[in-house]
């Protein structure tokens, strides 16, 4: 496949990102998941679709960049944490700290997390691959070893911990989230 060259810096180009995934998810919050087009995100973001598709060439591919921009910037937080702390109080900052990026965003979340759920397979699957190595990230950024089947397991158990810890937390309405 041959790759067309733009003339677009990288900073624009993040920008542009910014904005559909903004898009994407402002969309969310009024249709279901499996009712929004790449058209309508497009149209949303101001741009056309093809200018979209140079940058995501699917819904999923969206949902993906949004889940690394949550990760880089959980990442870029790891010095603020005390390096004194133990392994599963830094698990703890960084998840909560995950959930608290997250916050603008947990009612477009809730409906997508759902619509997939019940009516698109392969998207369930793409975001267990993605919430895998966000916390396989984690355990990694809290200096525990991810490598060999031990790794395996201590990766497959932070992600029950996060997915279930999600799932209260998408239908928690306190306004405190207590």
């Amino acid at each position: 496949m041959v790759k067309r060259k733009t003339n677009i810096s990288p900073k624009r180009t993040k920008e542009r990102e910014k904005k559909i995934i903004l898009a994407c998810l402002k969309l969310a919050l009024d249709k279901d998941w499996d009712n929004i087009t790449i058209s309508h995100i497009a149209k949303e973001a101001d741009m056309t679709s093809g200018e979209l598709k140079e940058l995501f060439r699917s819904k999923n591919a969206i949902l993906r960049a949004y889940n690394r921009k949550i990760d880089d910037e959980v990442l870029a937080s790891i010095a603020s944490i005390a390096s004194t702390e133990n392994v599963r109080d830094k698990l703890f900052e960084l998840l909560m700290l995950r959930f608290e990026l997250l916050l603008d965003n947990r009612q477009s979340l809730a409906r997508i997390i759902k619509n997939i759920a019940v009516r698109d397979p392969i998207g369930g699957l793409l975001g267990v691959a993605a919430t895998w190595h966000s916390m396989k990230a984690a355990l990694e950024a809290s200096g525990v070893s991810t490598c060999g089947i031990i790794g395996g397991v201590k990766i497959k158990i932070l992600m029950a911990v996060y997915l279930k810890t999600l799932q209260v937390w998408l239908q928690d309405n306190t306004p405190d989230l207590s």
